[in-house]
């Protein structure tokens, strides 16, 4: 039978012992008790990246172009993994750069006249990109991506191509092709046989940009068009009829973006017109303009991506007044704007170039430079210098196989470039806070609980405590 004093002296222990750990745990700043007493904490911190200042890396540049070149595409060509280059000059040449080393994979001579507009799909369906030509002639034709050699070529337009785009549009999983024409028509050709799927016919004027998304969600890619009549047309994919027509400016359209600018899962249209200084943008659905915005100079390019970490696309424009805008997708309000000091901006696209997870915005200028943006309010991340003429193609892509993106750009230099952005200095440390709204980045910390001074104390009364229950029951 166990003793009345060896039962009070065990209970004492536990006690004693129990208020000693807890003390040594506790945490008076949480009135918690830590699971450890050294703990690692994450917290999001939007503005982790603000104070950081960046240096572009040449990647590679390749001066091989005979002409000033005209308009990069990065895509994966030969199936390593990394993104390579296609680019046009302003005369018959295609050419495809290794996106390692930008050394040539093959340079492509147009048969019967000027390019004038290059696009890519994966038109034989093996994995990777393959380029697609337009010529002034009006022969559409594609060139397999590693060898260069021709697949097939279509002459159906007859007149010059202005235009190219790719989308899946008779549901047999190969891309097809899309061409605008100075012949005031689209054509739809199949990417398997290069034979012609369907035509639209404009009753007015030339066919200037056009692109692809699905606009009554039927699972075929759908066409958008804009005319030199000032007008916006949406062909069904499947058949080339029309699905409405936008008839809201009266001017040319320049540039097309696809993007879901109202979240209702289906793809609208961002619009950017050359000459009456407007860009806004249509529901793809419907066909209505939900909002326009103008009086901000002449649009040369537009893009779409998320600014403001709503999850709602957002429009990106490049201008004539030197201005480079974000809009809310959603609203249509100004996020930001921000201008190359000395020219206007011809080129733009969209990227996450540090890595951060939210996008930026890249841009090619007239004042020859190259200048990356911070997508969340704007600020200039980085600009170059290098290029020593009119830059006025930029696109986005991963020549160095770290998965963050990197620059391509071309101009009047005769030059490709790439370029990689890379942390070099941070300013000053940035406060970190979990409940900041405008968190987009991680910082880690390490917090030690300094409770372990109790520790030495609470043992000596442990054990004075121990001693006279001791005395009073041995």
């Amino acid at each position: 039978m166990i003793k009345k004093e060896s039962w009070l002296l065990g209970i004492s222990i536990s006690l004693i012992f129990s208020l000693n750990l807890g003390l040594i745990l506790y945490d008076p700043s949480t009135d918690k008790v830590p699971l450890m007493i050294k703990t690692t904490k994450i917290e999001l911190n939007l503005n982790s990246d603000m104070n950081t200042e960046f240096n572009g890396t040449l990647i590679w540049k390749n001066t091989s172009p005979t002409a000033f070149i005209h308009h990069v595409i990065a895509a994966d060509l030969n199936g390593d993994g990394v993104d390579d280059a296609v680019a046009r000059d302003h005369e018959t040449h295609v050419y495809a750069l290794n996106g390692v080393s930008g050394e040539e994979l093959w340079i492509n001579n147009a048969p019967t006249d000027l390019i004038r507009s290059i696009s890519v799909g994966d038109i034989n369906n093996d994995g990777s990109y393959d380029a697609l030509v337009g010529e002034w002639g009006g022969m559409v034709y594609v060139v397999e991506g590693e060898s260069g050699s021709i697949l097939w070529n279509n002459t159906d337009t007859n007149q010059k191509i202005f235009s190219l785009s790719t989308g899946d549009f008779n549901q047999d999983n190969f891309d097809d092709v899309v061409a605008g024409s100075w012949e005031k028509k689209v054509l739809a050709i199949d990417g398997k046989t290069g034979n012609t799927l369907w035509n639209y016919s404009s009753p007015t004027e030339f066919i200037l940009p056009v692109s692809v998304g699905d606009f009554n969600n039927d699972g075929f890619d759908d066409v958008v068009a804009g005319s030199l009549d000032g007008k916006i047309y949406a062909l069904n994919g499947s058949n080339g009829e029309i699905l409405w027509i936008n008839t809201d400016q009266d001017e040319a359209t320049i540039s097309i973006a696809i993007g879901d600018f109202n979240n209702d899962s289906t793809d609208d249209i961002l619009i950017g017109c050359l000459s009456n200084l407007k860009v806004y943008t249509i529901d793809g659905k419907t066909g209505f303009t939900m909002w326009n915005k103008t009086d901000i100079g002449s649009v040369q390019s537009v893009a779409v991506g998320d600014f403001n970490n709503d999850d709602v696309d957002d429009a990106l424009v490049g201008s004539t007044d030197t201005n480079i805008y974000a809009f809310d997708g959603l609203t249509g309000n100004q996020i930001w704007n921000n201008t190359t000091p000395e020219n206007e901006v011809i080129s733009v696209a969209v990227g996450d170039f540090d890595g951060n997870g939210v996008n930026d915005a890249l841009a090619g200028s007239y004042d020859t430079n190259i200048y990356v943006f911070r997508g969340i309010n704007g600020e200039i991340m980085w600009k170059t210098e290098d290029p020593t003429d009119w830059v006025v193609s930029v696109d986005v892509g991963d020549f160095n196989g770290d998965k963050v993106d990197d620059i391509l750009a071309g101009g009047y230099d005769k030059s490709i470039y790439t370029f990689t952005l890379m942390e070099s200095s941070t300013t000053t440390e940035t406060s970190s806070s979990s409940s900041s709204s405008e968190s987009n980045g991680l910082t880690s910390t390490t917090t030690t609980s300094n409770d372990a001074s109790w520790t030495i104390p609470i043992f000596l009364i442990t054990l004075v405590l121990l001693n006279l229950i001791k005395r009073k029951y041995y």
